[in-house]
């Protein structure tokens, strides 16, 4: 990216936008094969105040200056452009991607090559029930 951001949460709230591109991308790919999807799309992130952002528009003070264009996801959001993506928060504990970017303990390494490397695969379902299990505990 060309932009530079001034804390966590504007790099979680700018980094979701790519993502979330996609995810709209594919299911107007998929609307185009006359698949129709009954709900919107869980959209797992780790960053609890750059979920807050995307969901709620009062944190305007603190977004106002991020380009327009990361904005375009909380409409997707919050239905404005129809409630395509379903924001679900996902402790660091239970994300995969963690593993390449940050140190981790060797237990919960153990868990999450596993799910990396597709030798144990989970639904989201699965994910968002794991959410309310004791803290420090990997799926």
């Amino acid at each position: 990216m060309s932009t530079v951001a001034g804390s966590t949460m504007e790099s979680e709230y700018m980094g979701a936008y790519p993502c979330g591109q996609e995810v709209i991308r594919c299911r107007n790919t998929m609307s185009e094969l006359q698949l129709s999807f009954v709900r919107a799309s869980p959209f797992f992130m780790d960053a609890q105040a750059a979920i807050d952002a995307l969901k709620n528009p009062v944190f305007h003070a603190r977004t106002k200056h991020i380009a327009i264009k990361f904005h375009w996801l909380r409409q997707h959001v919050d239905g404005k452009l129809g409630k395509t993506l379903r924001i679900i928060h996902v402790r660091s504990i239970d994300m995969v991607a963690d593993i390449l970017t940050k140190m981790t303990t060797q237990l919960v390494w153990n868990t999450l090559i596993d799910r990396l490397m597709g030798d144990k695969i989970i639904s989201s379902d699965e994910i968002i029930r794991a959410q309310e299990r004791p803290r420090g505990k990997p799926l």
